[in-house]
């Protein structure tokens, strides 16, 4: 009985290091050259603005698999060892009240307009300008 409890602890404790990657964050709408460069030094080699792909909607993820990874680095003839995962998903912070109020300000282009903020999102949101 121990030796079968060991074996699926040690079965566990293999596969738990194969979780997802850290993800890094993209600014715009596109996957490019540069981001995966950031991402894999192996990959200066390839035009920064090289098109790999869409980035994914706010909130999700984008992962180029070991196979994409080592399809690309053939395809562009980078020397590349194998088992290499990339994740990519949008940059997103909390709101921030006092950009929401110039956002809103702005908006309103009343310049005396008295605006209080009762209560405001936690979630995350993506970078970048906010408007109304």
């Amino acid at each position: 009985m121990r030796l079968r409890a060991l074996f699926l602890l040690c079965w566990i404790a293999a596969f738990a290091a194969a979780q997802e990657p850290v993800c890094r964050s993209v600014e715009g709408e596109r996957i490019l050259g540069k981001d995966l460069a950031a991402a894999i030094p192996e990959f200066v080699a390839m035009p920064a603005e090289t098109l790999l792909g869409t980035a994914p909607v706010p909130g999700s993820r984008r992962v180029f698999h070991s196979s994409e990874i080592l399809a690309l680095a053939k395809r562009y003839s980078i020397a590349m060892p194998a088992g290499k995962e990339v994740c990519f998903e949008w940059a997103m912070a909390p709101l921030d009240q006092v950009r929401v109020l110039e956002a809103m300000r702005a908006s309103l282009q009343v310049p005396d307009t008295q605006i209080e903020i009762a209560e405001a999102s936690t979630y995350r949101v993506p970078l970048g300008r906010i408007e109304f």
